[in-house]
């Protein structure tokens, strides 16, 4: 990303940068969130990800591949995941 102010190309994080921090809680949390504003029910929307077992292990850094990339989800889907997630 370029910085007009400073006339120089900006480091911006990856997805998986970002994403290679949250834990499954986080994705848990995040999934909520979004299912909430496209009105579904949050395990729908756990399941499409593939996150339907990451209550097994709340802690853990997520290691799956970057929303863009699950061909579970919908489109809007993954665009309501990615605003909550910071993406």
């Amino acid at each position: 990303m370029y910085d007009p102010l400073s006339g120089k190309m900006m480091n911006t994080p990856s997805q998986m940068d970002i994403l290679g921090k949250k834990t499954h809680q986080d994705l848990i949390n995040a999934a909520y969130k979004a299912a909430e504003k496209l009105k579904i029910a949050p395990y729908v929307l756990l399941r499409a990800a593939g996150w339907g077992n990451f209550t097994d292990n709340r802690g853990a850094l997520y290691k799956g591949p970057i929303i863009d990339e699950i061909a579970g989800l919908t489109p809007e889907q993954k665009t309501a995941l990615k605003a909550e997630l910071g993406l």
